[in-house]
This record gives C-alpha cells, sequence and structure tokens, in this order.
C-alpha cells in the first residue's frame, strides 16, 4: 500500500479507484476518526461543509508538488490539512462578505473563465493526442543520436534564402556567421552550437536537423524566433542500448512528446478557430484609445505609477469619462457582432487588473488585446459546449 500511494502516475486518472481507497482509509485513521458525521465519501466536515474524497483527490492532482519532503500518509495528511485551511478561509472570508466585493468576483469570474478554457484545451487538444510505439522508438533513437550542429540566423525569410544562396555559391560559413552574429560568441566559433541530442532544440529545427546528410545544409527553417539555416558536422550514436533501456526511458519521452503534440495540435486548433471568427481591429480606434491613454493616464501619473504596466480602475473611469463622445464607435468587429470603444473599456474593467493588457508599447498593447479576445472566445465556446459541468470547472 505503501507504494501505491507515491502515484507513480500522478495526474492520471486510472488511479482513481485505488487511490480513493488509500485516501479515505488514511483520512479516517489520522483525522477525523471518531467524528461520527463522516461516511465513505467525507473525509473532513469544516462548519457545514463537507470535504470528500474526490476534493481530495483532486487537490492531490492540482497541487503535486505541494509538501515535497513528505511521503506516503504524511504527504497525504498535508495535502488534508491544506484543504482544510484554505475551506477555512474561505468561510470566513464569505462570513465577512468579500464574496460581494468588486475585486473579489472580478478574480472568481476570471478564475473560472480560465477553468472553462482548461476544460476546452482537454476535450479538444488533450483527449485527442495519441502517441504510437513507432514515435516512442524513434524519439528514442534519437536521444541515442547526438548531432555537432552550427548554425545561422534571420529575422526574415528573405535574408535567410540569400545567406543560403551566399552559400551555394562557395561563401565561407565562418564568414556569414560573423556577419549574421556581429559580436556574439557565435560570431567567432562559426555559429556551431556543439553537440545537441533530443530535446536541446526547438521542435521544429530537431525534426529537420535528424533528417539532414552529414554536411548538408537545410533550407531556411522557420521558428518563433525568426529563420534558421543547419548544417550537421559530425554524429555520434550511442550503440550499447537495450529494450530495456527503452522501457526505462519511455515515461519521459512520452512526457516530451505529449507536450509537443498537445502544442502543435493546440496552436492548430486555436488558429482554426480563430479564423472562422474573422476578428478585426479597426485601426483607428485603436490610435484613439492608445492615444487617450497617452494623453489621460500616462500624463497624470505620478514617477512611481509610470512602471504599473496596466491601466486601474480610477484610470478605466477617466477614460469612459473622455471617450464618452466615442463609446459607440466600433473597435471589434467578428462575424455575428462587435466591440464597440465602450464595450472595450467595459471589458477591461471586468478584468482583474494584473490580467488587463500591458501598455509598456502599442505593439504590446495591440498582442495583449489580440490575447484578451482569444481568451474571451474560447471562454465563450466552453459554455456553449457545456463544458461547465466538466467536475474540474
Amino acid at each position: 500500500m505503501k507504494q501505491t500511494i507515491l502515484i507513480p502516475f500522478l495526474g492520471h486518472r486510472q488511479w482513481a479507484f485505488s487511490m480513493r481507497h488509500i485516501i479515505l482509509f488514511a483520512a479516517l485513521i489520522f483525522v477525523f476518526c471518531s467524528r461520527p458525521e463522516l461516511d465513505e465519501h467525507t473525509v473532513s466536515i469544516i462548519g457545514q461543509e463537507r470535504v470528500t474524497v474526490d476534493d481530495l483527490i483532486m487537490k492531490y492532482e492540482l497541487t503535486p508538488n505541494w509538501a515535497p519532503n513528505k511521503k506516503g500518509t504524511e504527504r497525504l495528511k498535508a495535502h488534508l490539512n491544506l484543504l482544510v485551511e484554505e475551506q477555512l478561509f474561505a468561510q470566513e472570508g464569505r462570513r465577512r462578505g468579500y464574496a460581494k466585493d468588486v475585486k473579489v468576483r472580478r478574480i472568481v469570474n476570471w478564475v473560472r473563465d480560465d477553468e472553462l478554457r482548461k476544460a476546452l484545451y482537454r476535450t479538444e487538444v488533450e483527449a485527442k493526442v495519441q502517441l504510437s510505439e513507432d514515435e516512442l522508438l524513434h524519439a528514442f533513437h534519437q536521444e541515442n543520436t547526438q548531432l555537432d550542429i552550427r548554425h545561422l540566423f534571420a529575422h526574415t525569410e528573405e535574408q535567410a534564402v540569400q545567406m543560403k544562396q551566399a552559400l551555394d555559391d562557395g561563401m565561407n560559413w565562418e564568414e556569414v556567421a560573423r556577419l549574421t552574429f556581429m559580436d556574439s560568441s557565435l560570431a567567432f566559433n562559426g555559429g556551431r552550437l556543439g553537440w545537441v541530442g533530443f530535446g536541446d532544440m526547438e521542435p521544429e529545427l530537431e525534426s529537420a536537423a535528424y533528417q539532414l546528410v552529414l554536411n548538408e545544409i537545410s533550407e531556411p527553417l522557420r521558428t518563433r524566433f525568426g529563420y534558421h539555416l543547419l548544417q550537421v558536422t559530425n554524429v555520434r550514436k550511442n550503440i550499447m542500448i537495450s529494450a530495456d533501456d527503452f522501457q526505462r526511458k519511455k515515461p519521459r519521452l512520452e512526457r516530451t512528446l505529449r507536450t509537443r503534440k498537445e502544442k502543435e495540435f493546440a496552436d492548430k486548433y486555436v488558429g482554426e478557430f480563430m479564423k472562422v471568427q474573422n476578428v478585426v481591429m479597426r485601426n483607428e480606434s485603436f490610435d484613439l484609445i492608445v492615444a487617450h491613454i497617452r494623453d489621460d493616464v500616462m500624463d497624470n501619473r505620478t514617477a512611481a505609477q509610470l512602471n504599473l504596466p496596466a491601466l486601474r480602475d480610477g484610470e478605466l473611469m477617466e477614460m469612459k469619462a473622455s471617450l464618452s463622445d466615442y463609446a459607440g464607435k466600433t473597435f471589434i468587429t467578428f462575424v455575428g457582432g462587435e466591440w464597440t470603444i465602450g464595450d472595450f473599456l467595459a471589458k477591461l474593467r471586468a478584468l482583474p487588473q494584473t490580467r488587463r493588457p500591458k501598455m509598456k508599447s502599442p505593439q504590446q498593447f495591440r498582442r495583449d488585446i489580440g490575447i484578451m479576445i482569444r481568451d474571451d472566445f474560447l471562454a465563450a465556446e466552453a459554455r456553449n459546449l457545456h463544458l461547465e459541468k466538466d467536475p474540474l470547472v
């Protein structure tokens, strides 16, 4: 039983049945074994509220790093104590009326929407990721093969194509690296990354690198940073591997591949979902909002307030007043509707301040508004799918 409590597959629901019995047994022993109100589904009673076995299982799953120095029953007890403590604070907060506080309601609403988005992720991404034995074996062999790589970087595809052409025409790789990386160490070592293996590079680069023939120069490869050219100059393989090695490393390889696939699935899902929405931001309205932030907010902040990243409640009220003549002006359009400037300011005010778009620059503000719109649409889609009924939500 002690080995089972350690939960080698923490986070997977397949252990829930055995875990349920362990939690119930342990909780009855070390906490409230004398309480007559307890039943087979309850591990604690706090005032009029019950903490169920499912509550404790979920707490264990969602905070796997809590009390890492404890093991077995003692670690389980630490999770239960944390859950009881949080319930006591929540009860006292409700008793004092904090549940009606505007700032508390904003955070509660944001967390609710965020849990809906997580449920959508589990439904549309996580549940659809499948890994084959062949994929795991391929990753295992890559992990036992290291590549000596050098690379060149360009901000645009056009620059990367020009560098590739220069190399194909006979220009020295080290000379191109000096021009590319200027004064960095990569300029002096010819863009050499050294020996790299599975998991050491961006997935797009890794996939291409392992397909290159020795000394072949890749076509321009795009990542989130820009464009790259790769060349594999040497290869070394670990030939002393066995089926036992594969089985031992299989869980870690599966986690790595699953994470990569989930990111790929998520990017594809969100991209396709938002493309259908056809969201358009009106530049004229954006420029108007930015101008009022500059004139009505930033110019009135003290020196100590200038670095505050987002709009505060009072500043939003001032902007609402100064933009009252433009409140009905269209800001965001999408299939089936729009946000006016007034709608946008109201949505900003409904967010916790820490979740509002940052104002470091107009570019940052625009990007954060895009994220805000995306999150709003994803939460709405989760409601359309009735994911508020998901147990985790």
